[in-house]
């Protein structure tokens, strides 16, 4: 059995015909039934049931399948690892970030690595915290940086600081001011909030039993940058991490207070897979990260602070 058999067999299936897999994988229809089927006498079972339509996996093809899939993804991360580690650093990572991670720290981190190793490139994904550590633990992203991950299986991880969450209104509301703010002055009124799933909702869910008040949604918006600019047109309150409202705290048009009794906050990790090495080049994205959110802490640039 190759390695070349394995990723026919998986072309085939994806494609759904032998042609459509022939084209996709640039060579002969013949050579490729010719390995499948050298494939399948090895094995001593049918793979594929052809019909009219094109290809199928049989049930013992399906099995294969699952095996295979998992049998290239090591070949190819071994090879991957392996170059890595000699000579120059290079190679593609697959970075997550959330939409409060992915403004400030986005373009510091391509442009530090740009400098140090021009030859790394970057697939950038922007998703919920949630949605991010599924794509790790599938090693569909390299690195990720979630805040307060429910870790799972297959995916690891290190804190790299803590960052509060701030009641934000129009500088002129009532409730704007400097210092901070207990919950029970703000819970029982509506708010802009993202969906009752949602980490940010659940934290609000989970401080209002404690004071025994219920969060009251105003209007359900699931993205922050949405949120934020409802917020700063006088459309309604809501509960952000500074970092999303900065820039708009920074030119007076959003007010933000830190929120107290009980404090509300998370934490901002470096996930990425327990099941595979890093690659050189991914040891080195983790590390320009770290460096950053180190950076931005001690200057106070984002309001964060050290892992608590």
């Amino acid at each position: 059995m190759e390695l070349r058999q394995i990723k026919y067999f998986i072309a085939i299936a994806d494609s759904g015909s032998f042609s459509a897999a022939a084209q996709r994988l640039l060579i002969a229809q013949p050579s490729l039934s010719a390995q499948i089927k050298a494939l399948e006498s090895e094995l001593g079972v049918k793979l594929f049931e052809r019909n009219a339509r094109g290809a199928r996996p049989t049930s013992a093809g399906v099995r294969f399948l699952q095996r295979a899939r998992a049998l290239m993804a090591e070949a190819e991360d071994l090879a991957r690892s392996t170059r890595s580690m000699a000579g120059e650093v290079f190679g593609t990572v697959r970075l997550g970030l959330t939409v409060s991670a992915a403004y400030p720290l986005a373009a510091p981190i391509l442009g530090e690595t740009a400098k140090a190793y021009p030859r790394i490139r970057f697939v950038i994904v922007e998703a919920l915290s949630s949605k991010l550590m599924d794509l790790v633990r599938r090693e569909e992203l390299d690195l990720a940086l979630s805040f307060s991950p429910a870790f799972t299986e297959g995916v690891r991880g290190e804190t790299l600081a803590t960052e509060r969450f701030y009641l934000c209104t129009t500088p002129g509301h009532p409730l704007a001011g400097e210092g901070p703010i207990g919950a029970e002055s703000f819970l029982h009124l509506p708010l802009l909030l993202p969906p009752v799933n949602h980490e940010l909702s659940e934290r609000l869910v989970s401080c209002g039993l404690r004071i025994g008040l219920k969060p009251v949604w105003q209007h359900v918006v699931e993205s922050v940058s949405v949120i934020s600019s409802l917020v700063e047109a006088g459309l309604g309150i809501s509960i952000l991490p500074y970092s999303a409202v900065a820039e708009a705290v920074k030119a007076k048009r959003i007010a933000a207070r830190p929120i107290s009794d009980p404090e509300l906050a998370r934490q901002m990790c470096l996930i990425y897979s327990s099941r595979r090495t890093l690659t050189k080049a991914e040891l080195e994205v983790a590390r320009i990260i770290r460096r950053i959110v180190a950076d931005r802490i001690e200057k106070g640039a984002t309001n964060w602070v050290s892992p608590r």
